[in-house]
């Protein structure tokens, strides 16, 4: 699930990235369609597979002014395989929809 707070009370850095969003960032369609490609794109590894590995993996990603994901990493991982399989897929993703914040991307 994808969590941010909208919040305009919350001066800006001066910075590009912004964590409150007026309008956070989206995945094209919402998130019912993201977790459909997720569920169609991702490749449960064979060695996992098989050893019974089981899990979720957590991740954190950026959407940069363009849509494109950056910064994606896992936080909490299940083992190699698997953790660099849920990456792979994120890193794949769509173009999202960018977030807004005082009328800016």
């Amino acid at each position: 699930m994808i969590e941010a707070k909208a919040d305009e009370s919350v001066p800006s850095d001066g910075g590009d990235l912004f964590t409150i969003y007026e309008q956070i960032p989206e995945y094209p369609s919402g998130q019912e369609a993201m977790l459909t490609y997720l569920a169609t794109k991702i490749q449960y590894p064979e060695d996992t597979f098989k050893e019974g590995i089981v899990g979720q993996v957590y991740i954190s990603f950026s959407v940069e002014k363009d849509g494109a994901m950056s910064e994606v990493k896992f936080l909490r991982g299940v083992s190699v395989s698997i953790d660099a399989e849920a990456v792979r897929a994120e890193c794949e993703m769509p173009i999202w929809n960018s977030g807004m914040q005082w009328g800016k991307l």
